[in-house]
């Protein structure tokens, strides 16, 4: 069986020219790439769907692969309900989000690969969701390829697994679906 694609060619150029917009915004403001996003949905613990600079964007967790949703004929993995709801409760404790591109990624399926930056009341420095995730034992740190702080993603996946957190914990029979 042939598999389709998530997004068009043309969902691919839109995500590179708002990609370029985004590191020329953030270059002109002499910071990281970096700028406000208005997260309106979560697909899942790695996935979400924002709006910035009037377009519609999907943004894709770099450093970081949840367990998957039930999808095409598929179970879902144990705790991808929980990994979800995790990522939508971060997100919605926050009162800025700010998506930071390192370089020029964008998947196979037209997603901006990127760090989500939240800015949460109480704390002092931004927090960077996909270390939360690993920190609660809900996501496996990606490492296939390099990207910004990826020995620091995989110490937290390792500290998530000696302490038995999320998906390295035992009991497996109880893994919140």
């Amino acid at each position: 069986m042939r598999c389709r694609p998530h997004r068009s060619h043309t969902s691919r150029k839109l995500a590179v020219a708002l990609l370029l917009a985004l590191a020329a915004v953030a270059a002109a403001a002499g910071q990281a790439e970096r700028a406000p996003i208005r997260v309106v949905h979560v697909i899942d613990g790695d996935t979400v769907v924002a709006r910035w600079a009037g377009q519609k964007i999907h943004v894709r967790l770099l450093g970081v692969d949840t367990p998957e949703k039930a999808r095409e004929g598929r179970p879902a993995e144990p705790f991808s309900r929980r990994a979800t709801e995790f990522t939508r409760a971060w997100i919605g404790r926050a009162e800025r989000v700010d998506l930071e591109v390192a370089g020029d990624r964008i998947d196979a399926h037209g997603r901006i690969l990127g760090f989500l930056w939240l800015h949460v009341p109480g704390r002092r420095e931004p927090v960077n969701l996909s270390e939360e995730i690993l920190k609660a034992g809900l996501g496996r740190a990606i490492r296939f390829f390099d990207y910004p702080g990826k020995s620091r993603f995989l110490a937290l996946e390792a500290e998530a697994r000696r302490a038995r957190r999320g998906i390295w914990g035992i009991g497996r029979r109880s893994r919140g679906r």
